[in-house]
């Protein structure tokens, strides 16, 4: 995603800390944090990543594009594995694989 480029590889103070020499050529004001100067040059700096690659043909997408192709994914992959299931009284349940795969903590 370009925001993984941009915020934490070029933005990030730790990094490449980008921020102050996008902001310092933009002229914003870098003396108070509430003139949001990080916000505009991060702003700017992931259109710059997202322009580059476009610029180069390369398909890279920012975090709300991810998202939603995430979430059309996660519901293609529930339709894909759903299966029904006739109960003793002839009840029709649907049952979901991935409702499995949901209960099971990996964070551990």
């Amino acid at each position: 995603m370009g925001t993984e480029i941009g915020v934490r590889d070029l933005g990030d103070e730790d990094c490449y800390n980008q921020l102050p020499v996008i902001a310092n050529r933009l002229g914003l004001d870098m003396t108070v944090e509430t003139s949001l100067w990080k916000d505009h040059a991060l702003l700017i700096l992931n259109d710059a990543v997202l322009w580059s690659f476009n610029e180069d043909g390369i398909r890279i997408v920012g975090p709300h594009t991810a998202s939603k192709e995430f979430s059309t994914f996660c519901n293609n992959e529930e339709k894909k594995y759903a299966f029904q299931t006739l109960t003793d009284h002839g009840l029709c349940l649907q049952c979901l694989h991935l409702q499995c795969l949901r209960s099971i903590d990996i964070t551990s």
